[in-house]
């Protein structure tokens, strides 16, 4: 990122966030995960533009990163003139720079019989490996039932 423009780094970080945002689309502190990532990609962002300090940065692009940082081109006609007829790349500042925009957590229910899809693409490689590892294993499953690191312990015990 370090040879990028700021509108290729804040874009690059903007996809990482919504990922991010994603990712934890059903965990109970997904705004404090995504904020507090928010916070440290704004703060590594500072850092990388080389201002003397984040207080700079930020006074200059603005909270979310969106004016230019070079030669504070965000403030001349000139550059708004070059913006408004494509010449010059718009910048778009950084999402979720404030816990209030980061989305709600997801707390519908799973439909029934609802799988991850890691574990279907388990399943599906061991019923191509081998037809009767597969019975094996759902046997030994039925009969026995899951035996957890934890019940290993406890029968040591």
């Amino acid at each position: 990122m370090f040879h990028a423009t700021q509108a290729h780094t804040n874009a690059q970080m903007n996809k990482l966030l919504t990922t991010i945002v994603e990712w934890y689309r059903f965990a109970d502190n997904r705004k404090k995960i995504v904020n507090f990532c928010s916070y440290i990609i704004r703060g590594s962002l500072a850092k990388l533009y080389k201002l003397r300090s984040h207080a700079k940065v930020f006074k200059i692009g603005d909270r979310t990163l969106r004016r230019p940082l070079k030669e504070k081109k965000g403030q001349s006609p000139e550059y708004n003139n070059l913006l408004k007829m494509g010449l010059a790349e718009s910048i778009e500042g950084l999402q979720y720079t404030r816990m209030s925009l980061v989305p709600e957590t997801d707390y519908s229910p799973f439909p029934v019989g609802w799988r991850p899809d890691h574990e279907k693409a388990l399943l599906e490689y061991i019923r191509l490996e081998d037809p009767k590892t597969f019975e094996q294993n759902r046997m030994t499953l039925i009969e026995e039932g899951l035996i957890s690191p934890q019940d290993y312990v406890s029968m040591l015990v």
